[in-house]
């Protein structure tokens, strides 16, 4: 937990280590990455983006996608499953804003070949945005992502490739 300084007005997080490093005044153009830290500061709006009764989360990082499931679930979140045009619209265009390359959310068909599930509900994809021609034939794509080719349509891939990736969480 981190425990604030008296002058601190800024802090970077990492979930892994859960470790916080807190800061003074921080401008935006001065920060470094820092691998698996997040930067918070009193004087920003949240970097969960809304849309509708849920709040969204891209992280940076390149990880495999079982590990992006944990990364979620650390931050009180799921890999975004896309229910709707509206919502996948959003997400396209927040990944897209954010540069950040393919980026994983929560669909596999690592349960049954070819039937495409949420995997945190198992439930039926019932919407979908694949890119033409996907989802493909082959046995060992069995993890979507936004690809960045197909204009962040749906691809799907495997699960060991690295990607940053969307977290989603009902509003807080």
């Amino acid at each position: 937990m981190c425990r604030k300084r008296a002058d601190s007005v800024s802090f970077f997080y990492n979930s892994a280590i859960k470790k916080c490093v807190c800061t003074g005044q921080v401008q935006q153009s001065d920060l470094l990455p820092f691998v698996g830290y997040v930067h918070f500061s009193s004087s920003d709006i949240s970097p969960w983006r809304v849309f509708g009764k849920k709040q969204y989360l891209q992280i940076k990082d390149k990880i495999k996608w079982i590990d992006a499931q944990l990364e979620c679930k650390k931050l009180g979140a799921k890999l975004a499953e896309i229910e709707t045009t509206q919502e996948n619209a959003f997400l396209k265009n927040y990944a897209k804003e954010n540069n950040y390359g393919n980026a994983f959310i929560g669909g596999t068909d690592a349960f049954s070949h070819n039937t495409w599930r949420w995997s945190t509900t198992f439930e039926p994809i019932t919407f979908s945005d694949w890119a033409p021609g996907k989802p493909d034939a082959s046995t060992r794509d069995e993890c979507l992502a936004l690809n960045t080719i197909y204009d962040m349509s749906w691809d799907d891939f495997e699960c060991d490739a690295s990607f940053s990736f969307i977290c989603e969480r009902k509003m807080v």
